[in-house]
């Protein structure tokens, strides 16, 4: 097709050139290897998803609406940057959104803390007891206060404080602080596992005499009524030496109120929580079968004299472990722990109760949660439950989440996008018709529970279509790879799926169900870490496993497409260590790399090529191979010509300096036309995975922070040299990518442990741009460029624009990656240097080189066809 000069007078040409480049740059990304801002825009990456990484155990509503949690964690996560979910030790707050509160920020000196219970004063500080031996210098004992910020209020003189455990705590109205929990003395004086305390922090010694011995037992629950008398319950026989089974009432002096439950017949088993109605009468959870000398499971609820409530009948209560109570809505009640079943119906972490001790159906918490430490209530009523759990009814919600009046999950509380943290993608498999199967050790995705398997859209939504109809994997999903009938096969280290057999193999039907067609028997006895399905239908495992159902396989191994083993296939002894890294050669051939350093009795440090029966290739010769601490082959890619990729950890190959990354030829020896410099320079990084774009480039993923002395974290694109690409981005990454999947256009999709990719957030998942820059131009002898950019979305339609200096005629030549010319006429460039040019060719790389006005200049661009 002939080009042709395109007559648009300078000035408009000028700004319609920048109107198009500013429209390119937004769909293009900018920049090859930057993230994908339109694969799921909804992640917002940097960890903010929900919860903390570590179970919560107390929650607290301050006035403002605020929510106080403390726990057993040291990170948290709520909507903000990076350097602020480093260090939350304990405690931590929340505004009313669920966003976590920066203002408020409590500084424990050691990440051993385990915060039990919190407790608001009405000047605003706060009372923190748990379970750690010092806060920070000169405060410890399992007790602090802090200021409405978080900063230690000094003012609290506790001495060496608790012995034990603090469970609970409470204010009374004078601002004396009463204490319950595991411990047997504060400050060095006994105490029968409760005190009180004045507002310095000191005891109070008349209240103290008063309790005499105390509780023999721990105490676990507190409550104060509205005479400031105490109900008290935990694990005791005796308090201040009378009877008193697991519960009593003491007056407001501390001495024990004996017209309460005279007989101290009390609970049968431990109470762990105490709430007091509106009217007086108190709802009591715990381990007991019986209250007051008659029936009561779990949950009861007592008159103000102690006697049982006739009038509260909850059946056969709660199935499981009880741990809190919180008072709802009139006279309902909730009760939460780690429950399965209330009154012989199912139900799952939390009930709702009604007046009479009925549970509420209109509470619907669908598939519920696991175990409800505690809970609280919004001035909304909305109820915010704390504890150790990693969803509410299939949402993602990690130990923290709020809940609508009628038990759903409040979706605009702690939602959270993308991969959940702690997820970990570990391999991806491209479909033809491009939806994207993600396997790894996640169990939530754009707030919805996925047990470590999944399929994705194009765009970044799940794919319903393909559910798993159960637990999924027991551990993690390491390995997949896609039958032309549509069937997935998926490898890892769990022992079960869905709950049972087989072992670290699966293969399920494209909605996702198990393939019961497939047997394998048990399955492996150790992990498989690549899968290969060959043409012929049958099917390579590899990876660190020894038999299959009982029959020895020395890390590889080969199955008919029934799962039966393919005898023909025998490797020998095989290698001696667990194979990372397997690519199938287009004739049958078998590279394999790992940790291994003999192959069936062979020398083959970290690399060997097998023949398709098995049988090791030895005209794949490595010489020394890989050599390094601990070295091993985790990647490996064959370029179309034959050449050879590996990375891994691994300083030398065949006793030459290469660190990370080495490019073979299809004999084994180093291919000394690929130079990667100093590699990654580290024995700690390494190279977990390797892409081939239809340029020749190489995409090198893993866990590096530099190339060959240049800033690349996790990701880095190099030429056909090994030199690095200078026109790929450069931006910030955090921990690594674990593997990539080329896609069209040279896009690449990302799955590892990272929380932002090339400074944008995106968590575990993430899609990079390819092909090359919007401007390409390339450096000539006048250190000049040339750029180009496309006309008007047409394929193969261009502006190629010059310097001033080379405005008049031109001759304009176009040659593909091959160097064969495709195009080739004179034209003249106008005068704002702009010039238009229509090329007829196969997709690919293609150079413009302009020649004219005493100067040459050249730029690439990657023509999509026509």
């Amino acid at each position: 097709m002939p080009a042709s000069l395109v007559m648009i007078p300078s000035a408009h040409r000028t700004i319609w050139l920048c109107a198009l480049l500013a429209c390119v740059i937004n769909v293009r990304g900018q920049q090859p290897g930057s993230a994908d801002l339109t694969f799921n825009p909804q992640d917002p990456g940097f960890c903010q998803n929900n919860g903390t990484d570590g179970s919560l155990e107390t929650a607290l509503i301050e006035p403002d609406g605020k929510i106080l949690v403390g726990g057993t964690f040291a990170r948290v996560y709520g909507g903000v940057p990076v350097t602020d979910y480093l260090q939350r030790f304990g405690i931590v707050r929340f505004t009313a959104a669920g966003a976590l509160d920066t203002s408020f920020h409590a500084e424990p000196v050691s990440a051993l803390v385990s915060v039990k219970c919190i407790a608001r004063q009405q000047d605003g500080r706060i009372l923190v007891g748990g379970l750690f031996n010092e806060w920070s210098p000169g405060f410890s004992g399992n007790m602090v206060r802090l200021l409405s910020n978080g900063r230690l209020d000094s003012s609290f003189v506790a001495g060496t404080g608790f012995d034990d455990a603090v469970r609970e705590v409470l204010v009374r109205p004078n601002g004396q602080i009463v204490v319950v929990g595991n411990f047997a003395a504060y400050n060095g004086v006994p105490c029968g596992h409760i005190v009180q305390l004045n507002s310095d922090g000191s005891m109070d010694a008349g209240f103290q005499a008063n309790l005499g011995s105390g509780s023999d037992g721990a105490l676990l629950a507190l409550a104060l009524q509205a005479d400031e008398k105490l109900l008290v319950g935990g694990a005791m026989v005796t308090f201040n030496g009378t009877t008193r089974t697991n519960i009593a009432r003491l007056n407001a002096d501390g001495t024990l109120d004996t017209t309460w439950d005279a007989n101290g017949v009390g609970c049968d088993g431990t109470v762990s929580g105490i709430v007091l109605n509106s009217n007086g009468k108190a709802v009591v959870v715990g381990a007991f079968n019986s209250a007051m000398g008659a029936a009561a499971h779990g949950v009861c609820r007592l008159n103000s004299n102690g006697a049982l409530d006739s009038g509260f009948d909850a059946g056969d209560g709660p199935s499981g472990s009880v741990y809190t109570l919180a008072q709802g809505p009139g006279q309902t009640v909730y009760v939460g722990g780690l429950i399965y079943a209330f009154d012989g119906a199912p139900c799952s972490g939390i009930v709702r109760l009604q007046s009479d001790g009925s549970r509420d159906l209109s509470f619907d918490t669908g598939l519920g949660t696991d175990a409800v430490y505690e809970m609280a209530l919004q001035a909304n009523g909305k109820p915010v439950i704390v504890g150790f759990f990693n969803s509410y009814d299939g949402h993602s919600r990690n130990h923290i989440a709020r809940l609508q009046q009628n038990g759903n999950v409040d979706d605009t509380f702690m939602h959270s996008e993308g991969i959940v943290f702690g997820g970990f993608v570990r391999d991806i498999a491209r479909q033809p018709d491009g939806k994207l199967i993600i396997g790894g050790s996640f169990r939530g995705y754009n707030d919805l529970m996925v047990p470590a398997l999944m399929r994705i859209l194009p765009d970044g939504e799940q794919d319903n279509s393909f559910a798993l109809a159960g637990l999924g994997p027991s551990l993690s999903i390491e390995a997949l790879a896609l039958q032309p009938d549509g069937k997935v096969l998926a490898g890892g280290s769990f022992s079960t799926f869905n709950g049972a057999p087989p072992a670290r193999l699966v293969r399920l039907l494209s909605d996702g169900t198990v393939d019961s067609g497939f047997a394998i028997g048990s399955g492996f006895s150790g992990t498989v870490s690549q899968v290969i399905v060959q043409p012929d239908g049958k099917i390579l495992c590899a990876g660190g496993m020894t038999a299959l159902n009982g029959t020895p396989c020395t890390r590889i191994i080969r199955l008919l497409p029934t799962g039966a083993i393919d005898t023909t296939f025998n490797v020998g002894s095989g290698p001696d260590g667990s194979i990372s890294a397997m690519v199938l050669q287009a004739d049958g051939r078998i590279l394999i790399g790992g940790n291994f350093e003999l192959v069936d009795g062979n020398l083959r440090s970290c690399i060997a090529r097998l023949n398709e029966d098995g049988s090791l290739d030895a005209s794949f010769d490595p010489g020394g191979g890989c050599v390094g601490s601990a070295p091993s082959v985790l990647a490996m890619a064959q370029r179309p010509d034959g050449r050879i990729i590996i990375g891994g950890r691994f300083m030398t190959y065949n006793g030459v300096a290469r660190d990370g990354i080495a490019g073979l030829l299809n004999d084994g020896s180093l291919d000394l036309t690929f130079d990667p410099g100093v590699g990654l320079n580290s024995t700690s990084d390494g190279v977990f995975d390797l892409g081939l774009e239809t340029s020749g480039r190489l995409l090198v993923a893993g866990s590096f922070e530099h190339f060959n002395g240049q800033p690349r974290s996790m990701i880095a694109r190099l030429l056909e040299s090994g030199a690095l690409d200078p026109d790929h981005a450069t931006g910030e990454g955090e921990y690594f990518v674990h593997c990539l999947e080329m896609l069209p256009n040279d896009d690449a999709m990302l799955g590892g442990n990272f929380h932002f990719v090339q400074g944008v957030g995106r968590n575990a998942l993430a899609r990079l741009k390819g092909g090359f820059s919007t401007v390409i131009g390339e450096a000539t002898a006048t250190s000049e460029q040339l750029t180009v950019i496309p006309w008007d979305g047409t394929p193969g339609s261009w502006w190629v624009r010059v310097p001033d200096d080379q405005v008049g005629p031109v001759r304009i030549e176009v040659s593909d990656l091959a160097g064969r010319v495709v195009l080739s006429h004179f034209g003249v460039v106008a005068t704002d240097g702009a010039y238009r040019f229509d090329l007829d060719a196969s997709a690919g790389v293609h150079t413009v080189t302009v020649t004219g006005q005493g100067r040459t200049r050249q730029g690439r661009f990657v023509q999509a066809g026509r």
